[in-house]
């Protein structure tokens, strides 16, 4: 009886770990690689100091008066240009400061 019942035991331990060999076989066939995690986004760039922005605006200032100065205006309308010219660029500076 002990035989028999010591071999029962066995076979199910056998038919057990057989049956759990076989799920992990399974589950490697089966695995697939996770796509690829994606690249963190670079941080912007910094911000312009406030002399970077006052020059930037000032070469713009100067590069249109340059502009009308150049496109045969008469005084009336070089003049309007100039005021218009001079105004955009205060509220560029109002910005920053």
């Amino acid at each position: 009886m002990e035989l028999i019942c010591g071999g029962w035991v066995a076979f199910v331990v056998l038919a057990l770990t057989g049956r759990a060999l076989w799920k992990a076989s399974q589950a490697v066939a089966d695995w697939k690689p996770s796509p690829p995690r994606p690249k963190p986004p670079t941080p912007p760039p910094p911000k312009p100091t406030a002399e970077q922005v006052a020059a930037a605006a000032k070469e713009k200032y100067e590069a249109r008066v340059r502009w009308l100065e150049g496109a045969g205006l008469d005084p009336i309308e070089l003049h309007a240009g100039q005021l218009k010219a001079k105004q955009t660029y205060l509220r560029e500076l109002d910005g920053v400061l």
